[in-house]
């Protein structure tokens, strides 16, 4: 197996296709532009902005043919680990207990190519496995990483509870006049991004 260095939440990353390994690779500060894959020149361009700065992993595309387990990691912290999925894999069954969101990421390939992203709840120590693609008329899925800050819907301040001042505190962010110090807590229809449709599902929740 292929052994990459650890980063701060995704250590131990240990790449079982030893044919295109060296082609893997851990990454910080996810953006648009960076590139997709070890063996491509294709690179992002719409990621969600809830994965923005996300440590991830930089896998290879031709590791979609590989038949058996491709790699595992341990989690270094409490995180949410993420997969991008080409929407014309169906043969992940291995996926089955990880929670499709609405959340998506598109690349510049030709054609281009939609990730569906699922996410996976993981506590520090838990052993994360990716399973194989099986697959050649697709590209490989990419793993994103963010630190698990104990979601709070609604709770933008990050005082620790959901209050009139976040509605105020998100209003002001929408209308671009501030910023929101947990920003996923405000994406309550978990779209990746920010919109009024979140405003209206706070101001209801606030409601009840």
């Amino acid at each position: 197996p292929v052994v990459v260095p650890d980063g701060e939440l995704i250590k131990g990353l240990t790449v079982m296709d030893i044919p295109n390994g060296a082609d893997w690779s851990l990454q910080q500060n996810l953006q648009n532009g960076d590139g997709v894959f070890g063996d491509r020149a294709v690179v992002f361009t719409s990621v969600p902005t809830a994965l923005e700065g996300a440590e991830w992993i930089r896998t290879a595309c031709d590791s979609k043919k590989f038949t058996e387990t491709q790699a595992v990691f341990t989690a270094g912290a409490d995180a949410y680990v993420y997969i991008g999925v080409d929407t014309r894999i169906t043969s992940a069954a291995w996926l089955s207990d990880w929670e499709k969101t609405n959340m998506s990421c598109k690349d510049n390939g030709d054609p281009i190519v939609t990730y569906e992203i699922y996410q996976k709840q993981v506590k520090a120590g838990e052993e994360v496995t990716l399973g194989a693609v099986g697959m050649s008329s697709c590209v490989n899925y990419v793993v994103f990483a963010k630190p698990d800050t104990g979601l709070i819907r609604g709770d933008v301040d990050a005082d620790g509870s959901f209050a009139p001042v976040d509605v105020v505190m998100m209003q002001r962010y929408i209308l671009g006049d501030g910023s929101l110090n947990e920003w996923i807590n405000g994406d309550l229809d978990e779209d990746g991004v920010i919109t009024g449709f979140d405003l209206a599902l706070m101001k209801r929740e606030l409601l009840k």
